[in-house]
């Protein structure tokens, strides 16, 4: 299971909920139905009749009537009869690696965001065990539940610990690249030099998590704004990146999370303005316009002649620039969505275009 990189809302939604005292217009995505953070990382979908291996569970004290049925496909579990299941049925549930309900949901990860939602001891202590096992799978299950357990993180001291303890031995790049998103979620200091340490990692999924964690570990003023200017310089560099979600996640950060406004800051933006890949050239245009640079405004255009999504129309009426009418009363006249936040920005382009 991997991030869902290319999910435009559930990126911006996660990094404002993170992040309530600035000022940035950051979108809300799929993550209301559990909690912002639980559907931010809840990424892929998976393949239906797969059934779980028996001794998976080895080693974490699973009793053993479960470890019996360990083999076994999989009953269907309804979603309301989520937070009423077992604690084993949920960790047997959220660690089949190809599991769809009959409607194609992700059940797994409807499993883990039980979990974590229950918020209880008897969870944290399962989820301790679990980043002990000798099964990477395993590990990568109790981070899974540890970053984000418990509405108020009640375990976050005794989950920063591990979390350290673990990023010095493990060697599994998955289950490194969850510890990382983990401390993104606890939104810790302490994740801090752990992110800048692997941001050169060979593994492209650790990249990904390094730039999608490292905002959120890094060093903020009283106001909460983001100073930190080896975080920042680390997010320009992967902005360059071989893998275009490790690009994606770090021009979206060094673009809108930071307000920094220099001509390092513009020039790496801009050489994302040929990105092949969409998302991260969008990323690059929305940072372009929010610094009120030029060369944002042709692409903008462009985009707002489309489909705008809410970065795009959050760009638009940051710039409020004459010249973005006409892509959006086109965008006006196409849209389905958003259509409240396109009068918005059409109302600020047009006060700009008489008050200049």
């Amino acid at each position: 299971m991997s991030l869902a990189y290319s999910s435009r809302f559930l990126r911006r939604d996660h990094h404002q909920t993170c992040d309530e005292t600035r000022a940035a217009k950051l979108i809300s995505p799929a993550s209301t139905a559990a909690s912002v953070d639980q559907a931010t990382v809840s990424r892929d979908t998976l393949a239906p009749g797969v059934s779980i291996r028996a001794g998976r569970w080895t080693g974490f004290g699973l009793d053993s009537d479960f470890q019996a049925q360990a083999a076994s496909p999989l009953p269907r579990l309804p979603p309301m009869t989520l937070s009423d299941a077992s604690l084993d049925e949920l960790a047997r549930r959220a660690l089949a690696e190809e599991e769809k309900d009959a409607a194609g949901e992700d059940t797994a990860w409807e499993a883990i965001n039980e979990l974590r939602r229950r918020g209880s001891q008897d969870v944290f202590e399962r989820a301790r065990s679990l980043v002990n096992s000798t099964v990477a799978l395993e590990r990568k299950l109790g981070f899974d539940v540890l970053g984000q357990l418990g509405l108020e993180r009640p375990f976050r001291e005794e989950t920063v610990a591990i979390l350290r303890t673990v990023l010095a031995a493990e060697s599994d790049a998955e289950v490194i690249a969850a510890t990382l998103i983990a401390f993104g979620h606890l939104r810790d200091e302490r994740g801090r030099p752990h992110l800048l340490a692997l941001a050169a990692d060979e593994a492209p999924e650790i990249r990904r998590s390094v730039a999608w964690a490292l905002p959120s570990c890094a060093v903020r003023d009283e106001d909460g704004k983001l100073v930190d200017q080896e975080a920042l310089t680390a997010l320009i560099v992967l902005m360059e990146d071989d893998d275009e979600d490790v690009r994606d996640w770090a021009t979206f950060a060094v673009g809108q999370l930071f307000d920094d406004d220099t001509p390092e800051v513009r020039a790496a933006l801009a050489r994302r303005l040929s990105e092949p890949h969409e998302d991260t050239r969008e990323e690059a245009i929305c940072g372009l316009a929010r610094r009120h640079d030029e060369r944002a405004i042709a692409p903008l255009i462009e985009l707002l002649k489309g489909l705008p999504g809410s970065g795009a129309l959050d760009a638009a009426e940051e710039m409020a620039d004459p010249r973005l009418i006409e892509g959006l009363e086109i965008a006006l006249q196409k849209g389905r969505d958003h259509l409240a936040r396109i009068e918005s920005a059409l109302a600020c382009c047009r006060r700009s275009a008489t008050s200049g």
